[in-house]
């Protein structure tokens, strides 16, 4: 997904994006304590004490810091089947009314 200069520009003022490596990952992951999560690679963001990730690319590193960090909001989600579906019932049940009184 191609995302804006000035989108990327915003985050990159405001928090750090970095991809961790398979080699890294695995270093960590040898060295965690029994009962701490697994770090896994790909691309992260971080900002003081709050961090996100992994994501597959690093647009998606940097939509969801764009909407976190510098909107201060949750990231929309991209597709919500559940709501797709309840849509699509609503406009089946009016066609049907429609159809009943005409």
């Amino acid at each position: 997904m191609r995302l804006r200069n000035s989108l990327i520009a915003d985050v990159q003022r405001s928090v750090r994006v970095f991809y961790l490596s398979r080699p890294i990952a695995r270093y960590w992951n040898d060295r965690r304590e029994a009962g701490q999560p697994g770090v896994f690679c790909g691309w992260y963001w971080c900002v003081a004490s709050r961090e996100a990730g992994p994501f597959k690319s690093r647009s998606a590193a940097h939509r969801d810091a764009w909407y976190q960090v510098v909107l201060e909001r949750e990231a929309p989600a991209v597709h919500n089947t559940a709501d797709a579906f309840q849509a699509r019932e609503q406009r089946r049940a009016d066609t049907a009314r429609r159809r009943k009184v005409a």
